[in-house]
Order: C-alpha cells, then structure tokens, then sequence
C-alpha cells in the first residue's frame, strides 16, 4: 500500500473523480479531474458509501483535497451540500489552493445551506485537525 508521511492508505479505490481512501481515521477524497460534475459527485459517494463507511468506527470524517479542480458544476455543489444521501458523512474539510474557488464555495455553501459541517482550507493539516475536533 502507498504510503504518504508515517500513515498508510487503506481500501484505496478509484472513482470517476479521482481516488478515496482512509487515513489516519479520515477519508480522504482526492479529485483529480479538473472539472467535477454531478455525475462524478454522486459516484464519489456511491463508492464512499459502498467501499469505506462501514470500516470506519465513530464519526465519519472526510477530507476533499480538491486542489486539482478548475471547475465544479452548479449541480454538482448542490447535490454535494443538500442531498440527503451525503449525510453518510458527519464532517467534510474542503481543500484547495485557489482563493477565487474558496470564495465561490463559501458563497455557496452560505446560500444552500449544507446538511453536514462543511469547512474550506487552504492548509492541510488545519483541515486535519479541524475534521478531528469534538
């Protein structure tokens, strides 16, 4: 298995946006597509949900590095932060480097007002230890 700092990838699994696996308790959701639509979004959690939630004990953290992304649809942010069927997870950290994208998304989020905590970052070990907060 891949390794990345002292921690080891576990259940590593390929999705129409990238990859997700768990670290360190945390599923890690790495979008390497540059464009994410609502298709993309809801296979990502299709395969959360089918591949990794179940060998999580407690809460169910993830963390989107999504630092790759140039574009998300408008559909694909609705469904991310409205549809009943992400409530899988208890706490998502939002990764990116691109400050335009982290304006839009806190927008965003501020209108369709998220079912789960949702939080962006542009550092990820303040999205690590944010996720791992009580």
């Amino acid at each position: 298995m891949p390794l990345r700092g002292n921690n080891v990838r576990l259940y590593e699994t390929k999705c129409k946006v990238g990859t997700v696996y768990i670290e360190d308790g945390i599923i890690w959701e790495i979008q390497e597509a540059s464009l994410v639509n609502l298709e993309m979004s809801m296979d990502t959690i299709e395969t959360i949900t089918n591949n990794l939630i179940d060998k999580i004990n407690g809460k169910k953290l993830l963390l989107v590095d999504m630092r790759n992304v140039k574009k998300q649809t408008a559909e694909s942010r609705k469904f991310v932060s409205t549809d009943p069927s992400t409530k899988i997870i208890d706490k998502v950290a939002l990764l990116t480097n691109n400050p335009i994208s982290k304006t839009i998304a806190n927008f965003f989020m501020g209108i369709n007002k998220p079912l789960i905590e949702i939080k962006m970052f542009s550092n990820k070990q303040n999205a690590v230890n944010w996720l791992k907060e009580k």
